[in-house]
C-alpha cells in the first residue's frame, strides 16, 4: 500500500516479529515489512495481515478518536482489526476502520520517513488516500 500524498508504503518500524511495533510511511524497498494480505471476515470487513509476522494492522486500544495510533498485533479478530476501503477515483483508495468509520492517515500530511500512521476523521486529502500494488513472491 502506498500512500498518495507522500509516495511511500505502509511500513511496520523495526523487527514485524516484534510484539506491537508501529505502522508509519517510508520509502518503497519492497522488504517483508511493507507487504499486506488482506483476508475477508465474512462480515463485509477485511483484516490486513503481514504476512512475515503474521499479525494485524490494529488501531489501539481500538479506540474512535481523531490520532489515535495504527499498530501491528497479534491477530486476534476484534474490532481493532476490521477494515473496509472505498475508491475515491483514479485508482487510489480510502482505508476505513470499520468500527469507528476513521480513515487511515499520515499524521499531517507528512512526506518524510518514519512520519506516523493513525487514524483521523475524513477529509478528502492525499494523506487519507492509498494506492494498492500486487506483489509477487
Amino acid at each position: 500500500m502506498i500512500n498518495v500524498g507522500s509516495g511511500k508504503a505502509l511500513d511496520i518500524f523495526q523487527c514485524p516479529r516484534r510484539y506491537g511495533p508501529n505502522v508509519r510511511i517510508f520509502r518503497d524497498h519492497g522488504g517483508v515489512n511493507q507487504q499486506w494480505a488482506v483476508y475477508a471476515n465474512g462480515d463485509g470487513a477485511v483484516k490486513f495481515i503481514n504476512p512475515h509476522s503474521g499479525k494485524a494492522l490494529d488501531v489501539y486500544g481500538n479506540k474512535f478518536e481523531d490520532g489515535t495510533n495504527v499498530q501491528l498485533h497479534v491477530d486476534n479478530g476484534t474490532g481493532a482489526q476490521r477494515w473496509t476501503w472505498e475508491s475515491v477515483g483514479n485508482g487510489k483508495y480510502k482505508i476505513i476502520h470499520k468500527d469507528s468509520g476513521k480513515v487511515l492517515d499520515v499524521a499531517w500530511g507528512r512526506k518524510e520517513d518514519g512520519t506516523n500512521v493513525r487514524i483521523w476523521t475524513d477529509n478528502g486529502t492525499p494523506a487519507q488516500q492509498w494506492y494498492f500494488y500486487s506483489v509477487d513472491e
